[in-house]
């Protein structure tokens, strides 16, 4: 065997090392998911029994089935409230994550997240307008606040953008400025148009602190109406997020025309994060924490980089979610302050690294 053709085969191993190692992680993050999810069924202020749990669970699946012991009560706090309030939070940790990663790529910016570019506020602004000014029929009230979510964070994604072209300072830095401003500006505003428009705005703070105690089918049902096929076209366009992690120029060199997949990156990742907002409020620091950990694992090819980073941005939202359930019980506190408390750390210590040896703490 020459050196050529040996360096062929230990080249081979090492890509099939890889790629089995990025599959395994997969099933083994959806394992865990799968584990929490079946543990949030247990956690929250009534006291559900295993049996009750399973028995529930059966006679959904099996309804004719009618000599299973559970309570009504049990039936309804599991099908109505637990069930619906731990997909909608998987679902929006997946959403959060997947529209992480893609406005790293978009801005070739790991310090981008929704929520550090003011997509969140300005999704939260927008669902307050559609809440209250611009809410003709209370009983389209959720997928009003949907639509006009979406219009505020677009809005607030080019605000970011554009005032970031102006700074001088580096570019990393800028976004997370622009960003700053953009959030600060329409957290004020929301305010504003809270206090002026509802007297009592302790449960709309409360809301827009990012919480799931008021999650129903309802809520669930319009993010996976938006965000799910969102989702599905940000996977299938993973190849297209490991190009626009190259230097732009090398990208021109190859005659690709990033700016296409540029703009539709945009659109679905703000289109998806909005409608999570819309229906839960803003969580911060999901989309940023959870595309980095699967980078330091796995590295950071699109293919397995998406389906990873939405598994642990899921698992992370999740365990927050128990947390806020459990940690001042019976009190709920909302889910963002647990996230905030255990992004901010991961944030700064990013920034530093990322700012490079002339920014101090």
């Amino acid at each position: 065997m020459t050196t050529k053709a040996l360096k062929k085969t230990d080249l081979d191993f090492i890509i099939y090392n890889k790629t089995t190692k990025n599959k395994l992680s997969i099933v083994w993050l959806s394992v865990a998911l799968c584990f929490l999810f079946l543990l949030s069924l247990f956690i929250g202020s009534s006291q559900i029994s295993f049996n009750e749990v399973v028995n529930s669970i059966t006679t959904f699946i099996v309804p004719w089935d009618t000599n299973l012991a559970y309570s009504d009560s049990s039936y309804t706090i599991l099908f109505y409230l637990r069930i619906p309030r731990s997909l909608l939070v998987i679902l929006t940790g997946i959403i959060l994550s997947a529209s992480g990663t893609g406005f790293q790529a978009i801005f070739k910016n790991p310090l981008a997240d929704p929520y550090l570019l003011g997509v969140g506020t300005g999704a939260g602004l927008g669902a307050i307008l559609g809440l209250t000014i611009f809410n003709i029929n209370f009983i389209f009230a959720n997928l009003n606040a949907a639509v006009f979510a979406f219009v505020g964070g677009v809005f607030a994604v080019f605000s970011t953008f554009v005032l970031s072209n102006y700074s001088k300072t580096n570019n990393q830095l800028s976004l997370i400025l622009a960003g700053v401003a953009v959030t600060s500006l329409f957290g004020a505003l929301t305010t504003l148009l809270l206090i002026t428009q509802d007297p009592d705005i302790k449960p709309m703070l409360s809301w827009l602190l990012g919480g799931f105690s008021l999650s129903s089918w309802e809520n669930f049902n319009i993010v996976f109406l938006f965000g799910f096929p969102s989702l599905i076209i940000i996977f299938l366009m993973s190849d297209k997020i490991n190009l626009l992690n190259l230097d732009s120029e090398l990208i021109s060199n190859l005659g690709i025309n990033e700016g296409h997949s540029i703009k539709i990156l945009i659109m679905l990742s703000t289109l998806a994060t909005s409608v999570a907002v819309s229906q839960t409020g803003i969580i911060g620091f999901v989309g940023l924490v959870a595309p980095h950990i699967s980078r330091m694992a796995w590295g950071s090819n699109a293919k397995y980089l998406l389906p990873q980073s939405s598994l642990i941005g899921a698992i992370i939202l999740l365990s927050s979610d128990m947390i806020a359930k459990t940690i001042m019980s019976p009190v709920e506190i909302p889910v963002g302050l647990i996230t905030a408390f255990l992004g901010f750390p991961f944030f700064v210590s990013l920034l530093r690294k990322e700012s490079g040896k002339n920014w101090k703490i």
